[in-house]
């Protein structure tokens, strides 16, 4: 698939092939695989056909926040740098799912922000869900352990 998007599109970036095809991955293609955990199985199934078609690139492709002491009450934050592929443009939006994850637009950079959760320590999977014009454009896997 890479060497397809890079044929394609040869003035993309590593970072925007690799972008177009972990955030562009079709998790439908795995939703029975240990309940659709992203920490098993990211973002699903790559695609060339949404690689392709690709509108945004996000860096880094996903987000860990590594471990993190549960129930201290302190809230970290990542940025993910957002570019636009394929002539594409317009209003991004954000949405993080999972517990204690958000997440906010200020024009090409997405900050998402991890409050741990109260409960004991173990795996904590998210994913961010980036709109463009409405529409999602990419999704990302996001995860933090509590300890």
């Amino acid at each position: 698939i890479a060497a397809v998007l890079l044929g394609k599109h040869p003035d993309w970036s590593s970072t925007q092939v690799r972008s177009a095809i972990v955030n562009k991955a079709d998790s439908s293609a795995v939703r029975g695989v240990n309940g659709a955990n992203p920490l098993f199985i990211g973002n699903g199934a790559a695609s060339m056909t949404r690689a392709l078609a690709a509108k945004v690139a996000l860096n880094p492709v996903s987000t860990s926040f590594g471990a993190i002491p549960v129930g201290n009450g302190n809230t970290w934050t990542r940025s993910i740098s957002v570019t636009y592929l394929n002539g594409a443009s317009g209003t991004l939006t954000c949405d993080a799912t999972g517990a204690g994850f958000g997440c906010t637009v200020n024009g090409n950079v997405i900050t998402v922000t991890y409050a741990p959760r109260a409960a004991g320590p173990g795996a904590n999977p998210g994913k961010l869900e980036v709109k463009l014009n409405g529409e999602t454009a990419a999704t990302s896997v996001l995860c933090a352990w509590g300890k």
